[in-house]
């Protein structure tokens, strides 16, 4: 039996969420400025981009948190991964690998 899809709204609360807790910054509290206007639909998830405006941390061992976007589920499974926002190429073969998680992971 498989769970019901969450709406685009829940998919949006899950990402902010976990903005929130792997950037560690103050952000706006309308989630609307959390991400990018450019949202990835795919028929398995949404892929969300941090708003670039939005200061981010550096983590003690050098490495910068907004190397990451967020990959919603369309049954609620949420993952950080790596942001290829600005690689073409990059973004398509993303996609591709993350609509066949989903179909496994995400049911």
């Amino acid at each position: 039996m498989s769970r019901e899809e969450i709406t685009f709204s829940q998919a949006v609360m899950l990402a902010e969420a976990r903005a929130r807790q792997v950037l560690r910054s103050k952000f706006p509290k309308d989630a609307s400025d959390v991400f990018e206007k450019y949202i990835v639909e795919d028929r398995n998830f949404w892929l969300f981009f941090r708003n670039r405006e939005i200061p981010v941390p550096e983590f003690p061992n050098g490495e910068v948190a907004d190397i990451c976007a967020f990959a919603v589920g369309k049954h609620g499974l949420v993952l950080t991964v790596k942001d290829n926002f600005n690689d073409k190429e990059k973004l398509e073969e993303q996609i591709k690998g993350l609509s066949g998680h989903f179909v496994v992971q995400d049911k």
